[in-house]
């Protein structure tokens, strides 16, 4: 009992020590921590006055850029570089912040930002199933005087707002598709574009891409294999953006400016590199081109002005159309070190087809024998034999055939970028030429 009695006494002198309020382990509770980011958010937004300069990555595509418009009562205004129409007309729609994980921005009616992230193809490049991959839920990562860094939740791309000036504002609202139309034709006009950076000895093809919103950056190392970069980028009213800076070397490019009819890129440190124009393309074309290389196929873009019996992209897809079928997609491609496929990817009313042939090849240098050994499994290949023909005429339908692969030119001022061609070894003016891709 004497035990129990000093053992209460000990018990009790130690709890009447204790004190009564415990020091929070932060300054304030995660409520109150939560308010004040979104608070902190929410200003930051409606606190450009003259709306925002927005750049938005994509996975499945390349950038865009928007003016964005925040509004104290949740509604925002908006223009895009997505195509002439929405860099031209002010769409209204709203927003919130709210917390999720952490401070949201949150676009929860229909506006440009949503057309990116919508199914089907309403943007260029976009899939049925999930548009570009875009987000219209980004989580607030952080903010500086003048801009604000978000993140898309779920496909985690880069949105960066810059504030605007006065003068900026007035130019997205009253000249933003004519500033876009201007500067694309002067990017356009720069045939094989190339750049110069200190520590690298070779030149780089610099190729802006204004269809794709993507810019391409390929130069050969001083070990003798090809280096290839791309960034992703928005027209903006000097040029262009990235929302992310572009490393090419030891330089970390951050827009392209528009200035006395020369293009321009700025890296973080305000230097100006000139985008210049070159007579040849500046790779050779098997350093580029190739199942192992940054590009592995020849597309179908259509490309005037050059000297050759058939443009076989062209003719099939006139078949196609003539037939009342439409090509969705279609290419030539290396697939490994001893097979290609020509592809066409068509629909018939509602319905989706591919008609393929795959072809063994060997290839020495830049020559190269092509034997055609298979065709799609559903035989949509020879029940299209009359619109594939071009196709079968120049690579055969089953005898090995001789082929050069080069660079060839195009006699129209407008086509400025390499064009890769395979041709025959026997006629030269009979090829297959286009735009390179990957």
């Amino acid at each position: 009992m004497k035990r129990f009695l000093i053992l209460f006494i000990a018990v009790w002198a130690l709890t009447s020590c204790r004190k009564t309020e415990v020091q929070e382990l932060f300054d304030a509770s995660p409520e109150a921590r939560a308010g004040e980011r979104l608070a902190e958010l929410q200003d930051k937004l409606v606190s450009g006055v003259n709306g925002w300069k927005g750049v938005l990555t994509t996975s499945l595509g390349g950038g865009y850029s928007f003016y964005v418009k925040f509004n104290e009562d949740n509604t925002i205004q908006m223009l895009s570089d997505i195509n002439s129409t929405t860099s031209g007309t002010m769409k209204a729609s709203t927003y919130r912040t709210k917390w999720v994980m952490d401070a949201s921005l949150i676009f929860d009616t229909y506006n440009y930002i949503s057309l990116l992230s919508d199914p089907g193809a309403k943007v260029l490049g976009a899939t049925a199933a999930n548009g570009l991959q875009s987000d219209v839920e980004f989580e607030y990562v952080r903010s500086s005087q003048d801009s604000v860094f978000l993140k898309g939740k779920r496909y985690k791309n880069n949105f960066v707002l810059t504030r605007l000036s006065e003068d900026e504002e007035q130019t997205f609202i009253n000249s933003y598709t004519s500033v876009i139309s201007d500067n694309t034709s002067l990017i356009s006009a720069i045939k094989f574009p190339y750049i110069q950076l200190d520590g690298i000895q070779n030149k780089i093809s610099f190729v802006v891409d204004n269809n794709s919103k993507k810019v391409s950056a390929e130069f050969m190392g001083s070990d003798g294999e090809v280096n290839s970069l791309v960034g992703k980028f928005g027209f903006d009213i000097y040029g262009f953006t990235f929302p992310i800076a572009m490393q090419v070397g030891t330089s970390n490019f951050i827009n392209g400016v528009i200035k006395d009819n020369k293009l321009l890129l700025i890296d973080v440190e305000g230097k100006q590199t000139e985008v210049k124009s070159n007579d040849v393309p500046i790779l050779p074309i098997l350093t580029t081109f190739g199942y192992n290389k940054a590009n592995k196929r020849i597309t179908s873009d259509a490309i005037p002005g050059v000297t050759a019996n058939v443009h076989i992209f062209n003719k099939v897809r006139e078949l196609f159309t003539a037939s009342g079928r439409n090509i969705t997609s279609m290419y030539f491609a290396f697939t490994n070190s001893t097979t290609a496929i020509f592809y066409i990817g068509y629909n018939s009313g509602a319905s989706a087809f591919v008609a393929s042939a795959s072809y063994q090849y060997t290839q020495d240098g830049n020559k190269l024998k092509l034997k055609r050994i298979g065709i799609d499994g559903g035989n949509n290949w020879n029940t299209r034999a009359v619109q594939v023909a071009p196709v079968d005429n120049l690579f055969g339908t089953g005898d090995e055939r001789e082929f050069l692969i080069d660079w060839v030119s195009s006699q129209n001022a407008t086509i400025v970028y390499p064009i890769a061609g395979i041709i025959s070894a026997s006629n030269p003016l009979n090829m297959l030429y286009g735009k390179l891709g990957n």
